[in-house]
């Protein structure tokens, strides 16, 4: 199967839904596979002292040349040819074998699926990204994989745009937040001064009931942390609801004014917080909390 194109990945989905146990009879992994990939005992020879472990000692250790190995030729039956088992090595190294620049994408540790899970950059013949789930024995995600120059042209594509209707975009974001700052306070920041007015009042009753000996110090005092508790998280509900029309009126600000003076491939750490995909179609958030799509 491996020869035939099939990845470990791959082999060990077939392998799991054939029902066929592993060597440790648990679930096949690819790393159970790419070992029993590189064992020369299947062609039919053995080398000796794979590892090793010191005088007394409780752990053994890989032998990279520490002590002497021995290698023997046609000790045992083999299963698979020698030809075979040459040509996977070969196509093993090819496949594992990166070039320096493997991580070095733009969009690596930004890049969401829409099944929940993440796109993780693979650096083969042609560069792709993939769902961590596209293998998966449990809900295996369907979403194809795309070539990571589709993405670099959605990302260009999609710059593009933006800077030549900036003003039709982004200015009238701005204005937006900035009327929405003049706006009646919401329904929602007024419940929640009403609750702090009303743990307020019930934190000073407690007070006075405590100093009148109706109740004990301890109880007031644990009465006391719950409603302070309670306190300090409207306060930060109140504190992030009034902030966000200013902060978002800053990033939309910064933003209209890199991305008329900065190149598409400065922007991806300037301006670019997330991205989520289908496979098919690219969401890039931006600051500000702006959205846009594009195809693949």
């Amino acid at each position: 199967m491996y020869l035939s194109g099939m990845g470990a990945k791959r082999i060990a989905v077939h392998l799991n839904h054939e029902n066929i146990p592993s060597p440790a009879d648990t679930k096949w992994n690819n790393v159970t596979i790419l070992k029993i990939l590189r064992q020369e005992k299947y062609i039919g020879d053995i080398r000796w002292q794979k590892t090793y472990s010191t005088f007394m000692g409780a752990k053994w250790k890989i032998n990279r040349g520490e002590q002497e190995s021995y290698y023997i030729r046609d000790c045992l039956p083999p299963i698979i040819s020698r030809e075979d088992f040459m040509n996977a090595q070969t196509l093993r190294e090819k496949n594992t074998r990166k070039p320096h620049k493997t991580n070095s994408s733009p969009f690596r540790g930004i890049t969401k699926c829409t099944c929940g899970r993440s796109f993780y950059f693979r650096n083969t013949e042609k560069p792709l990204w993939e769902c961590s789930g596209k293998y998966s024995t449990v809900d295996q995600c369907q979403n194809p994989t795309f070539l990571d120059s589709d993405y670099h042209k959605a990302w260009n594509r999609m710059c593009r745009k933006l800077k030549d209707h900036a003003d039709e975009v982004i200015l009238p974001c701005i204005d937006l937040f900035k009327l929405s700052e003049e706006c009646p306070v919401s329904d929602e920041i007024l419940q929640l001064r009403k609750q702090a007015e009303e743990l307020s009042t019930r934190k000073y009753v407690l007070w006075s009931l405590c100093s009148q000996g109706c109740i004990t110090t301890e109880k007031f005092l644990t009465l006391q942390n719950e409603i302070d508790a309670d306190l300090e998280e409207i306060e930060k509900k109140l504190s992030l609801m009034d902030g966000q029309g200013d902060e978002a009126i800053d990033e939309l600000t910064s933003l209209y004014r890199l991305i008329s003076g900065t190149s598409s491939e400065k922007l991806t750490k300037k301006i670019l917080k997330r991205v989520l995909s289908d496979g098919r179609t690219v969401e890039f958030e931006l600051m500000g909390g702006l959205k846009i799509k594009e195809a693949l």
